[in-house]
């Protein structure tokens, strides 16, 4: 079984410490499978190795003045944007204890959130040639991860309640044909403790 640690809502920063932290943590301690980090940040653009620049529509200038920081970090994908009312997880992972397989472990991550999906009544899926959870052309989860000795960081942005015209700020995940949703546009209400608990439990159920 996995840890599970809480952080609630705190900086996007602090967030990125407390990850590295645990990373440090799950790697010299082989008695755990691994952590499980649930957190919300406040509104944040993060882009990946792969982001191009024309990802960010608005200039820096313009994204200082709405008080939104664009943070380079070390993940796959693209460009994305974290805010409040957006379930974000860690799996901090020992592979090792799951199996060496990182398409295996993203398409996992995939069934664990298109699982809590189906309880609420949303039928969601994937598309072949993109990572993430989709309802129908729009993206409702993104996903990006790294990996190192064979540990995970990072993981999975699910919107539940995210104010989603903060999306007009980037191409999301450098996809220009696809919208985005979250489960309130669907119209389905959950508390976020709610979605943690549901998270938890469909994680437990799809990598034992």
């Amino acid at each position: 079984m996995v840890e599970v640690h809480d952080l609630g809502l705190i900086t996007y920063e602090k967030g990125q410490k407390k990850q590295e932290e645990i990373y440090e943590y799950v790697l010299n301690n082989k008695k755990i499978d691994g952590v499980l980090v649930f957190l919300e940040v406040d509104p944040v653009i993060t882009t990946a190795h792969s982001s191009d620049s024309e990802e960010v529509v608005f200039s820096e200038e313009i994204l200082n003045k709405k008080g939104i920081k664009c943070i380079k970090v070390n993940r796959g994908g693209k460009t994305t944007l974290h805010g409040p009312g957006q379930l974000i997880c860690y799996p901090i992972l020992n592979l090792e204890k799951f199996g060496k397989d990182l398409h295996k472990y993203l398409r996992n991550l995939e069934e664990v959130v298109i699982n809590i999906l189906k309880e609420l009544n949303i039928d969601s899926g994937r598309k072949e040639e993109y990572t993430g959870v989709w309802v129908g052309e729009e993206k409702i989860c993104a996903m990006g991860i790294h990996v190192k000795r064979w540990i995970t960081t990072h993981g999975i942005a699910l919107n539940n309640d995210i104010d989603l015209t903060l999306f007009d700020l980037i191409i999301p995940c450098g996809i220009k044909e696809a919208g985005v949703t979250s489960i309130e546009k669907l119209d389905t209400k959950v508390q976020m403790s709610i979605l943690k608990e549901k998270f938890v439990e469909n994680f437990n159920k799809v990598f034992y």
